[in-house]
C-alpha cells in the first residue's frame, strides 16, 4: 500500500474514531451500577490500595466465580488514577475499545490487504450497537481485556510467520497467557492458530509449538470451572438437560444473527435476555429451520474453502464465529444462556465477511458513478449504527434506565422484573421515613409479585419480595419467602442474603435465639458481610434493654461492633452503632469522639441522610454536656446536609431555642 493510500486510510481511521468517542461520550457519565459493579470495583477491598497485600490476593485467588487477575488488576491501577470517580474507570473502558478497533484494523489489512474490507470491519467494530453492552459496563472490563490481549496474540503470530523470528513466538504466548488471566473465553486461541495456518498462512502446523497454547487453554478451563463451580456459577442446564440446551443453540445463534445484521426492532438489544425452551422447541418449524441455517452456514463456508480457494476469507470469518463462540454456548451450563457481551470478539468473523463483500461491491462500481450513490449508502448506515450505539449508551446510565429496557424488549423478562425491583427496594431503603420510600416499596413489591407469577421458583424475586415483608413488618409472610428462596437458590452470595433476612425476620419476630443463630452463621459464611454485623450487634442491643440485664448484652453488642471496626476501620456504620452503644451506657465522651470519627468519613450522596443523623446525634449530646455551640453547630450542619430530614421541624425548634438562649452572647 503506498503512502498515499496509508495516509487517507489513517484519516478516514481517525475520523472514524472521533467519531466513536462521540458516541460513547455518555458512558463516561453513567453511574456504577449495582449489577456486579458494586462487587468488582465499589465493595471490592482487594482494589483499594496499592500494596504487596492486595496483589498477592489477586494473584492467589479466585474472585466472584472468576479466576481473572489481569481484570481486577486493572481496577486497583483504575483506583490509582481516579479513586472513587468511576467516570474515569469508563473512560477506561472506552480507550481498551478504541485500541481493540485499531488492532482489528491493522491484522485486516495484513491478512488481507484490502483497505476497503479493513475500514469497514473497523467501522463496524468501533460502533456496532451490539458492543455497547461491554463498553458501558464496568464489570466487563474482562472482556475488554481479554479482546485486547487476543488480537495483539494473532499479530504477533502473524509476524512469526511472517518473519520466523522465536521472539514473536514467545510474545504471542505471553499475550495468550494475559487474555486467559483477564476472561476465559480466550480459551480458544490455539483452534484460531490452526485455522489461520490451514486456510491463510497455508503453513505446515507444528504441534510442539502449539502444546503449550494448549496445556494453558486446559488450565483455564479446568480453573474455570472450579471456580465457577466454588462460586455457583454453574447452573443446571436450560430446560434440565444437555439435550434441550444443545437444541437451542441453533435457535441463539439465530437471534445473535439477527441483531448483528439489524441491531433495530424487533430484534432489540437487552442487557438480559431470557431463553425459555417451551416457546420454541414444541414449534416443529423454528429449532428446524434454524438447524437447517447453522448447517447451511457450515456447508457455505466448506464450499467457499474446498471449491473456490478465493473466497477464503468467508471460510475464515464463519469459523471465527463458531470458534470463539464455543465456549459461551451452554455446553457447560451458567445463569445466562445469551449476552451482547458474548459477541465481543466472535462478531469480528462476520463482520469481516461483512466487509469483504462490500469490498469487492465498491471496487465492482468503482469507475462508473454509482461509486457516490454507494459512499453515501455507506455513511447512512454507519451514522444509523453510530446513533442506535449512543442511544443504547444512555440505556446504561444507572440501574432503573438498564432494567427498564430489558422490561420493554421482553415484558415477561422475570429477571429484569427482580432487578429493577431491587434497585427500588435499596432505593426505599435508603430513606425508609419518607413518603417516596414508600412509593417504591410498592413498586418493588409489585414487581416481584410480577416476577414470581411467570417464575414461582425463581430465588432472587422470592428474596426480594420478603425483604419488603420484614421491611413493611408482615413477618409471617416473608418466612414461607426465605424458605422458597433458600430451597431454589444456587448462588453462595445470595444464600448468604437469606440467611441474613431470616436472622432479621427472627430478630423482628420475637425469636431472639434463632436469630442470633442466623447472624452468626452469616458471619461465618462471609466475615465481609457487614449488616450482619450490624444485625448481631442490634439484636444483643435489644436483648440487654428487654431482658434489664444491660451489663452482658451491651457488652456483647461492643465486641461484635468493635469487630466490625477491626475488620472495616473506615466503616461510617460500625462507628456510628458502637456511638449509640456507648451513649446508651452513659459513657458520653466515647461516643461523641465515635460520632465525631464517623463524620470525619466521606460518604456517597445517597448516604447524606446518615451523616445528618451522626451531627443530630452529637448535637443531643453535647446539649447534655452544656455545651451549646457545639450542639448548635451539629443541628445546623445536619439541616444543611439533610433539610427534607424527618427530624428537620423538630430541630429547627430546637435551634431557635438555642439561639433564643445564646443571644446575649452572640
Amino acid at each position: 500500500m503506498n503512502l498515499e493510500r496509508k495516509t487517507g486510510l489513517f484519516c478516514l481511521a481517525m475520523i472514524l474514531i472521533l467519531f466513536s468517542c462521540f458516541i460513547y461520550q455518555g458512558t463516561i457519565r453513567n453511574h456504577i451500577l449495582e449489577w456486579d459493579d458494586q462487587v468488582y470495583v465499589r465493595d471490592n477491598p482487594h482494589i483499594k490500595a496499592l500494596n504487596i497485600s492486595n496483589i498477592k490476593s489477586i494473584l492467589s485467588m479466585p474472585y466472584f466465580k472468576n479466576y481473572t487477575p489481569v481484570h481486577l488488576l486493572s481496577y486497583l491501577f483504575d483506583h490509582v488514577l481516579w479513586g472513587d470517580n468511576y467516570n474515569g474507570y469508563h473512560l477506561t473502558n472506552l480507550l481498551i475499545h478504541i485500541l481493540n478497533g485499531v488492532l482489528i484494523l491493522i491484522l485486516m489489512q495484513m491478512w488481507f490487504n484490502d483497505r476497503f474490507a479493513s475500514f469497514f470491519v473497523f467501522a463496524l467494530f468501533l460502533i456496532h450497537p451490539i458492543h455497547v453492552e461491554s463498553v458501558a459496563w464496568i464489570s466487563e472490563r474482562k472482556g475488554l481485556l481479554a479482546g485486547f490481549f487476543f488480537l495483539a496474540a494473532l499479530l504477533s503470530y502473524h509476524l512469526l510467520r511472517k518473519t520466523g523470528r522465536r521472539g514473536w513466538y514467545i510474545l504471542c504466548f505471553i499475550l495468550f497467557c494475559m487474555a486467559i488471566l483477564s476472561k476465559p473465553v480466550a480459551i480458544t486461541l490455539p483452534l484460531i492458530l490452526i485455522l489461520f495456518d490451514l486456510a491463510l498462512y497455508r503453513k505446515r502446523i507444528s504441534l510442539t509449538d502449539l502444546l503449550p497454547f494448549f496445556l494453558i487453554s486446559l488450565f483455564s478451563f479446568a480453573t474455570t470451572v472450579w471456580a465457577q463451580k466454588v462460586g455457583g456459577g454453574i447452573k443446571g442446564y436450560l430446560g434440565g438437560s444437555l439435550l434441550t440446551s444443545i437444541s437451542a443453540t441453533p435457535y441463539i445463534i439465530l437471534r445473535y444473527l439477527a441483531r448483528l445484521i439489524w441491531p433495530f426492532p424487533p430484534f432489540r438489544l437487552s442487557c438480559r435476555y431470557v431463553i425459555r425452551p417451551e416457546r420454541f422447541l414444541p414449534r416443529s418449524s423454528i429449532l428446524p429451520l434454524g438447524s437447517l441455517i447453522l448447517l447451511l452456514s457450515i456447508l457455505f463456508a466448506i464450499y467457499a474453502w474446498f471449491v473456490d480457494r478465493k473466497e477464503r476469507t468467508v471460510f475464515l470469518g464463519v469459523m471465527w464465529f463458531f470458534i470463539i463462540l464455543l465456549p459461551v454456548l451452554n455446553f457447560i451450563p451458567t445463569s445466562t444462556q445469551m449476552a451482547d457481551r458474548y459477541l465481543y470478539l466472535p462478531a469480528i468473523g462476520i463482520y469481516w465477511i461483512v466487509g469483504i463483500w462490500v469490498s469487492k461491491w465498491i471496487k465492482k462500481i468503482y469507475s462508473s458513478r454509482g461509486l457516490f450513490m454507494a459512499f453515501i449508502i455507506i455513511v447512512i448506515f454507519l451514522v444509523a449504527f453510530g446513533l442506535q450505539t449512543r442511544r443504547r449508551v444512555r440505556i446504561w446510565r444507572s440501574d432503573e434506565t438498564l432494567w427498564k429496557d430489558a422490561l420493554e424488549e421482553e415484558p415477561e423478562n422475570y429477571y429484569a422484573l427482580t432487578y429493577l425491583g431491587n434497585y427500588y427496594l435499596q432505593g426505599a431503603l435508603g430513606d425508609p421515613e419518607g413518603e417516596e420510600s414508600r412509593v417504591k416499596l410498592e413498586e418493588a413489591e409489585d414487581l416481584f409479585l410480577h416476577a414470581l407469577d411467570i417464575a414461582p421458583d425463581f430465588a432472587q424475586a422470592n428474596l426480594g419480595l420478603a425483604s419488603i415483608m420484614i421491611q413493611t413488618e408482615r413477618i409471617q409472610e416473608a418466612f414461607p419467602l426465605l424458605q422458597r428462596a433458600l430451597k431454589t437458590n444456587t448462588e453462595p452470595l445470595q444464600r448468604v442474603r437469606i440467611h441474613y433476612d431470616l436472622g432479621l425476620a427472627f430478630m423482628h419476630n420475637g425469636q431472639e435465639k434463632e436469630a442470633e443463630y442466623w447472624f452468626k452463621k452469616v458471619i461465618n459464611e462471609d466475615k465481609g458481610f457487614k449488616s450482619a454485623y450490624l444485625g448481631l450487634g442490634q439484636l444483643y442491643m435489644n436483648i440487654a434493654e428487654n431482658e434489664g440485664d444491660k451489663g452482658l448484652g451491651y457488652q456483647k453488642a461492643a465486641c461484635v461492633f468493635q469487630e466490625m471496626l477491626r475488620i472495616f476501620p473506615d466503616d461510617f456504620r460500625a462507628y456510628f452503632s458502637l456511638a449509640v452503644l456507648k451513649g446508651k451506657q452513659g459513657r458520653i465522651d466515647e461516643a461523641i469522639h465515635l460520632y465525631q470519627r464517623a463524620i470525619s468519613l466521606a460518604m456517597p450522596v445517597n448516604r447524606q441522610r446518615e451523616k445528618a443523623d451522626a451531627h443530630i446525634n452529637l448535637g443531643i449530646l453535647y446539649q447534655t454536656k452544656q455545651k451549646y455551640w457545639e450542639a448548635l453547630f451539629h443541628y445546623e450542619s445536619a439541616l444543611k446536609i439533610a433539610p427534607n430530614h424527618p427530624m428537620a421541624l423538630q430541630i429547627k425548634k430546637v435551634i431557635s431555642e438555642l439561639r433564643a438562649a445564646l443571644s446575649p452572647r452572640i
